[in-house]
């Protein structure tokens, strides 16, 4: 089944709002999600630092610059592409 791209993007906005709803419920568990949750730049700075792969990882397919998006935290979707984030990242929910 094919959607148009208005409708995968609505389906995107719709997942990263389902996201902010349940709070850490769906993206939580993981240290880049925590430190985005807890806005502390200093902290995911550190750990991008180590790992910069962590600024695309998923988590219930959920990258952690859709969560940054999600909760309008402007700095760490900055220091997110800076570490290589993807911004043409979708959300993937395991259907392709």
């Amino acid at each position: 089944m094919r959607f148009s791209r208005r409708k995968m993007v609505m389906f995107n906005v719709v997942i990263a709002l389902a996201a902010t709803v349940m709070g850490q419920g769906a993206v939580s568990g993981n240290a880049v999600f925590d430190f985005i949750e807890r806005n502390d730049l200093t902290g995911l700075q550190r750990l991008l630092d180590r790992n910069r792969g962590l600024a695309n990882l998923k988590n219930a397919g959920v990258s952690p610059l859709h969560r940054a998006v999600a909760l309008n935290r402007i700095d760490v979707m900055k220091l997110l592409m800076k570490y290589g984030a993807d911004p043409k990242s979708r959300i993937s929910m395991g259907i392709q």
